[in-house]
This record gives structure tokens, sequence and C-alpha cells, in this order.
């Protein structure tokens, strides 16, 4: 499985956790890249609430409310390095991928929960549905001088209440 982990930590005990996984991806996708490789170095502490903002931003803009035409405007020339196993590297796959979504009405962010950072990597926790399922979205993304550059997403189906083990939900 890949996937990831959030713990809330009071004095030193973990006291509440969220996760979303999936299988891990018997083949690296398009662009050669797996789900777990690429940089992963915590840099620019300096920047962490303006690459949470732009996050927020883009994820609002063009995950939720589908305004592609904005799109540009979070990348350096069309670059996203891009370990999703659904899409290639740049620019262009995403938006590609965005349109098929559009067009099948199959996957959709509906909103954001959670939004958490530090430095350059910034994580959204977003809720909507997968192939016409309920789903938990993860989005990590690593931003350089102001932009995203790269990007890894693990979506995992949110399973009917009446099976769930206790109360709490996945948000």
């Amino acid at each position: 499985m890949v996937g990831f982990e959030i713990h809330r930590w009071e004095d030193d005990r973990i006291v509440e956790h969220w996760d979303n996984l999936c299988p891990t991806p018997t083949q690296k996708n398009v662009s050669g890249r797996s789900m777990t490789d690429g940089a992963n170095e915590v840099i620019d502490l300096e920047r962490t609430q303006s690459n949470k903002a732009l996050v927020y931003e883009f994820t609002k803009k063009i995950l939720v409310d589908r305004e592609l035409s904005f799109l540009s405007n979070y990348f350096t020339d069309g670059a996203l390095v891009q370990h999703s196993p659904h899409y290639g590297d740049g620019v262009q796959s995403f938006e590609a991928m965005m349109k098929a979504w559009q067009a099948d009405g199959e996957t959709a962010y509906h909103r954001m929960h959670l939004l958490l950072g530090e430095g350059n990597m910034v994580l959204v926790i977003s809720e909507g549905i997968f192939k016409n399922k309920p789903a938990a979205f993860y989005d990590l993304y690593r931003l350089a001088n102001d932009k995203i550059a790269e990007h890894w997403e693990v979506f995992e189906t949110i399973p009917p209440r009446d099976t769930w083990k206790n109360s709490n939900g996945k948000f």
C-alpha cells in the first residue's frame, strides 16, 4: 500500500490519526515515476504561509471549481513533475486528465477539509468522488519559486457508513 498518515499529538502521545491508502501500482506512470520517488527535502521555511495560500487557491479554483483557464498561473512554463499513476509529467497531461474527469463526471473534488504545510511541501485533504464513489483525496505538492513543481496523490474510496469501525469519519 501507498499512503499518507497524519498524527495529531498532545504532549508525547498521538491523540488523533488520519490516513489515506491505495494499492501500490505494479508499474510506474507514463513518465516513469512511482508514487513514492522524488524530491522530499523540506526547505524554504519562510515561505510556508505563501505556499499554503497558493496551494489553497489552486485546489479551490482548479480542482474544486474546475476553472481550468487559470491553470498556467500555478506552474513554471508548463512544468510539473507528476507521481500520479493516472497521468504523466507536464501541465498538459494534468489538464487532459482534468478535462476527461469533467467530461465523464465520474471523478470530482467537492471540498477541501484540511491544508497542512511546511516550507515547500503542502498537503491538501479533500473530499469528492472517484469513479462515482465517495472518495478522500490527499494531494501533496512541492513548490519552487512560488509555483507548483511536483505532485503526489493518494485517492481512497470512502466505504459506506454502515461498515465503519467507529463514527469518526474520514475527515
